[in-house]
């Protein structure tokens, strides 16, 4: 069962303006959100990225990489929070996992509606709301999908970590216009797993159970885009 609080991981800097935590919103750390994270299960999760931008996307990896390895359930919404808006771009946020950019300090209300499956907004916007262009976008992102899925079976035991996260990248696109958030963070997280295993971020063995997880996350976005679209 999905949580229904907010989790806000809280720089220093920006801590001072928020409103008092309650029921609804808990105020931490950034340093501290991933323990939270394995205590329950969250609605949403705000990461504050005004005073460091990267201490805030290395908790969003450690939050994708944890989901890969099964140790947590992520929250429905990956949000980011700051104060100064104008330095940062809401898509190459999207890229990086998350769902939204807010303001900061927050406002009393969030908007904590998590987008259906399927959403095509992002190939709408695309496609400047073209409904020509749509209709011969779809079939073409759906044929490349499939296509990409095969060859993923194909590697599911003799290909290489690489390979993978190469091929990762590449059905980055195609799940994010698709709209399919889940599939698209586990292809945001093990397009970086090469580098995190050279990094020593993430280890040998977690590494295999990522890899698995993955494979297995693929196949079953794709089976449940397939209903979507077939019922739609």
């Amino acid at each position: 069962m999905q949580g229904t609080q907010t989790l806000l991981a809280m720089s220093p800097l920006a801590q001072p303006g928020m409103h008092t935590a309650n029921r609804e919103r808990v105020i931490v750390g950034i340093d501290d959100a991933l323990h939270y994270l394995h205590q329950q299960r969250w609605h949403a999760l705000l990461i504050d990225l005004s005073d460091n931008a990267r201490a805030g996307f290395a908790l969003l990896e450690a939050v994708l990489a944890a989901e890969l390895m099964k140790e947590i359930t992520p929250p429905a919404l990956l949000l980011a929070g700051s104060i100064h808006l104008q330095t940062l771009n809401e898509n190459l946020l999207r890229l990086k996992g998350f769902d939204q950019l807010l303001p900061l300090p927050l406002a009393e209300a969030l908007p904590l509606e998590e987008p259906k499956p399927a959403d095509l907004r992002e190939l709408h916007a695309l496609a400047r709301q073209q409904q020509p262009v749509i209709d011969a976008m779809l079939p073409r992102l759906l044929q490349t999908l499939d296509a990409d899925i095969t060859h993923l079976e194909t590697m599911r035991h003799q290909g290489t970590l690489m390979q993978i996260a190469d091929l990762a990248h590449r059905m980055k696109s195609s799940w994010h216009l698709l709209g399919m958030r889940r599939a698209r963070r586990g292809c945001i997280i093990m397009e970086r797993l090469p580098a995190l295993i050279n990094d020593g971020v993430i280890s040998a063995e977690n590494s295999l159970k990522m890899r698995e997880s993955f494979i297995s996350m693929m196949f079953d976005e794709h089976r449940q885009l397939q209903e979507l679209i077939r019922i739609g």
